[in-house]
């Protein structure tokens, strides 16, 4: 009997456990269908894959350090252009955050610093004229945004460690303007940063390029421009305009993405021609006299690079 009590009373207990754990999660759900302010930031929680989002920032921290997880939650997604024109911010630390953060007219903000072990810049700047220099540290693989008419930057280091910048990264900063006498200037892990030709002409992207961070606009539309990439590139995204015939040798890329409006000629046998062939692009062999042009243009090229110092 007294036995079959304590079986009753387990049972009890375990049934009161579940009804208050349903209870928990019921309000839970509820919760979690609205967003709420904690310290300076708004948050949204989705308990289902225990992700929060931040959607708005109220604070005046003069150095500014994103969370990255808030409680058991991580951080799935940062509302991108909620500390645009923010007069408080000095410092910005860049951490590992999800997603694309975005700083316009940030008036005070002069200092950008690094977290360890940073792989990529998913911070964008813009008219934050008070930043003067930029050391990106050792190990960071990406600058996927970039500093774009924060008039003040000057001086920007970037390390080998560096593959990939997005086109027009330091497009309108003291930094373009000292490297307007250089041809081609290249950083990072051979990157070419700026390109002083006319991109209405004929393009020639020096040998030793591994990637153009150059944005070619489009040429007239009776140019008939030709543009010629070398066989050490290894990062190709872009497009080719309709005017354009663009050339490439047998290089084998690590990232390839191209929306293609022109013609692209390659060696039959390479990379590029099975992309196309794979892709439905308009595509051609290089004749072997093209392909002497295209070797004795980009090395020749190659003199002309001026090399970030170290």
């Amino acid at each position: 009997m007294f036995k079959m009590l304590c079986i009753s009373k387990q049972k009890k207990i375990a049934v009161a456990i579940v009804l208050v754990l349903i209870v928990l999660c019921a309000v839970l759900i509820y919760l979690s269908r609205f967003d709420y302010w904690i310290g300076d930031y708004k948050y949204h929680f989705y308990l289902d894959s225990r992700k929060v989002y931040i959607l708005d920032y109220r604070g005046e921290a003069e150095v500014l350090s994103i969370p990255q997880k808030v409680g058991p939650f991580s951080v799935g997604y940062i509302e991108p252009h909620i500390f645009d024109e923010n007069e408080y911010i000095e410092e910005v630390v860049v951490g590992k955050n999800n997603g694309q953060v975005f700083f316009s007219n940030c008036k005070n903000l002069e200092t950008i610093s690094f977290e360890d072990n940073i792989k990529v810049l998913n911070y964008a700047f813009s008219g934050c004229n008070k930043i003067k220099a930029v050391n990106f540290p050792e190990g960071i693989e990406q600058i996927t945004m970039g500093f774009h008419d924060c008039m003040g930057l000057s001086d920007v280091y970037i390390p080998k460690s560096v593959v990939k910048i997005s086109r027009m990264a330091f497009q309108g900063t003291q930094f373009e303007k000292n490297h307007l006498n250089d041809k081609y200037y290249v950083a990072g892990n051979d990157i070419l940063v700026f390109c002083n030709i006319d991109l209405t002409d004929d393009v020639v992207i020096p040998d030793g390029i591994k990637n153009c961070c150059v944005y070619l606009i489009a040429a007239d539309e009776y140019s008939d421009r030709k543009i010629y990439y070398p066989e050490t590139l290894e990062y190709m995204e872009g497009v080719v305009f309709a005017e354009d015939t663009v050339f490439f040798g047998g290089e084998d890329f690590v990232e390839i993405n191209i929306r293609c409006e022109g013609l692209i000629v390659a060696p039959d046998d390479s990379p590029m021609a099975k992309y196309c062939k794979e892709n439905n692009l308009n595509f051609r062999p290089m004749t072997k006299k093209e392909e002497k042009e295209w070797r004795e243009k980009t090395e020749a090229a190659a003199s002309e690079i001026t090399y970030q110092e170290e």
